[in-house]
């Protein structure tokens, strides 16, 4: 199982190290002094053609491990629980990422077009950063169903809310390579924390989960080369971190149907002994 979760993380990082490296050499090249793009630059061709393959490498991945036939652990601990000894510290280092990231934005949001909207979002950042601590939490001790539920909608807020802010930073450009990278990232990223709540509101769908955790990763990975406050730069990492580790967990967890625990069935009654036959001695009297 650890294998089938190596394939699909090291998948979203290397096409998101190679995202990356497009994506800045298209920032350096593909724009003419006054802005506009030079729609017959390389690199964003390129760019196009590696989010497609990667979207595309990743969907026949799951596509074959769909077919194999396994199915994900009925509760939450079980869809996303603990598979190695890094559980716990990687947890622990990636929500301190996004935390970071979030409070030194709250404090760097002044520098931005939109000072209001990146302070709450830096709010929201904290509380995702929350959530995810507690969906690591419920995914090594089984708790009540409710502080799952609770933890995993916290990031989808601040995904809803961040794709809210990057459009209203964006409004104004009239070249859509300037913000494409960033706003499929953030979008993929939101479907991907829709599709792991699944798990905690028993409405799992353990393939779409994966597929857009690898996705948002990727694309997140992709987007990093972009022009932006440097406390966003951490919370997309830190994004891409926790995509990585719930691809990890939903991944590493599937199972062959008759792998999951079954009901013990109950015992057969024992058959009533014979009575014993009558003694001659007892006869004859």
């Amino acid at each position: 199982m650890h294998k089938r979760s190596l394939i699909l993380c090291c998948t979203a990082c290397v096409f998101g190290a190679f995202g990356a490296f497009c994506r800045w050499l298209q920032n350096m090249t593909a724009f003419d002094a006054e802005g506009l793009y030079v729609s017959s630059n390389l690199w964003g061709r390129l760019l196009a053609l590696l989010m497609l393959a990667g979207a595309a490498t990743l969907a026949v991945i799951v596509t074959q491990i769909r077919r194999r036939g396994l199915v994900s652990g009925p509760e939450f601990e079980d869809a996303l629980g603990r598979t190695t000894v890094l559980h716990k510290p990687m947890g622990i280092l990636i929500t301190l990422v996004m935390a970071g990231g979030s409070v030194m934005l709250a404090f760097t949001a002044g520098e931005s077009a939109q000072p209001l909207l990146n302070r709450i979002l830096a709010l929201l950042g904290i509380l995702a950063a929350l959530g995810f601590a507690i969906m690591c939490a419920c995914a090594r001790t089984p708790t009540d169903s409710a502080i799952s539920c609770f933890g995993s909608t916290l990031p989808i807020l601040m995904g809803c809310f961040w794709l809210i802010v990057s459009y209203r930073e964006h409004a104004d450009t009239s070249v859509m390579w300037r913000y494409a990278p960033e706003i499929l990232a953030l979008a993929s990223s939101l479907l991907a924390f829709y599709h792991v709540a699944g798990f905690a509101f028993g409405r799992h769908k353990p393939f779409l989960a994966i597929f857009f955790c690898g996705l948002g990763a990727f694309l997140c990975l992709t987007a990093l080369p972009d022009s932006r406050l440097f406390a966003l730069q951490l919370m997309f990492l830190g994004t891409a971190g926790m995509l990585l580790f719930l691809l990890w967990g939903a991944s590493a967890n599937l199972r062959e149907p008759d792998g999951l625990e079954a009901e013990p069935e109950a015992a057969p009654a024992p058959e009533p002994s014979p009575a014993p036959e009558p003694s001659g001695e007892a006869e004859g009297e």
